[in-house]
């Protein structure tokens, strides 16, 4: 299990870097975009002004299908917990679960407010047709007013070693920065937009969800397998130490058998 998963730790990590870029320049665009309107931009974009007593937070948690890679669920799991505890508008809460190894862990924390889980979609690989579908389903539920802003939690891979969860907030949008993305040439150019810039933003909206949504997913499918790799190697050299230790202590007491036997052997013999 540990070549099956570097093996596809190579392809996942491959990947996972060619959707960061696709992501990334995605928003500097959304944003570039956002910085030239003459109006107000959408609010998926910039957020609905509320009292944060007021706010309604959706946690969007990607966890793994299978398991056998240590504490890679948990740590997802106890991220969410923690960031859930220390909120003061707990009762405002909710979460989405992709992967369903940290259910039980989040189901028993907290309850109800798990609202459901997306099962069984990282295999045998994560599929972007998912990442499209779920997009349009937190933008129809952000206009219904079922949450105000989204917080994406998933593992992070930096290593074989190490893989650290992280917690990025996916809606709103956020402007911040899109004057510095907008540089000087740029600002003296007059550019034509076909539709309307607010328009194409609204359009833009779901890809770069989506967009984020699927990168989070190859990364935390690269975190997965190398967490497997390390799980299964660390179960295969415990494994061989107590094999060591039980044919050391097998060998003792078959020695000690032995042993009796032969003293009994001599002993009848004298005895005669």
């Amino acid at each position: 299990m540990k070549m099956m998963s570097a093996a596809k730790l190579r392809r996942a990590q491959s990947r996972a870097e060619e959707a960061k870029l696709y992501a990334k320049r995605y928003i500097e665009l959304a944003q570039s975009l956002t910085g030239r309107l003459t109006k107000p931009a959408p609010q998926i974009f910039v957020g609905r002004k509320k009292e944060e007593q007021k706010t309604k937070t959706l946690y969007l948690a990607i966890a793994s299908a299978r398991g056998l890679c240590g504490g890679y669920n948990a740590n997802v799991a106890k991220k969410i917990i923690a960031h859930v505890n220390k909120d003061n508008n707990k009762e405002n809460t909710t979460a989405i679960l992709v992967g369903r190894k940290a259910k039980p862990t989040l189901q028993k924390a907290i309850g109800q407010r798990l609202l459901y889980t997306h099962e069984d979609v990282n295999r045998p690989v994560p599929h972007e047709a998912f990442a499209n579908a779920l997009a349009t389903e937190m933008i129809s539920m952000f206009e219904q007013e079922k949450f105000d802003r989204c917080i994406l939690f998933y593992n992070h891979f930096e290593s074989v070693l190490t893989q650290k969860v992280v917690a990025h907030t996916m809606i709103p949008i956020s402007a911040e920065g899109s004057a510095k993305n907008t540089n000087a040439e740029n600002e003296q150019k007059e550019i034509t937009f076909e539709p309307e810039r607010d328009i194409l933003l609204q359009n833009m909206a779901p890809q770069i969800i989506a967009a984020q949504i699927f990168e989070a997913m190859l990364d935390a499918f690269a975190a997965e397998q190398a967490a497997r790799m390390t799980a299964m190697d660390n179960a295969t050299r415990n494994a061989g130490e107590l094999i060591d230790e039980l044919s050391l202590r097998y060998n003792r007491l078959r020695q000690a058998s032995i042993t009796t036997e032969l003293i009994e052997i001599i002993s009848g013999a004298e005895a005669l």
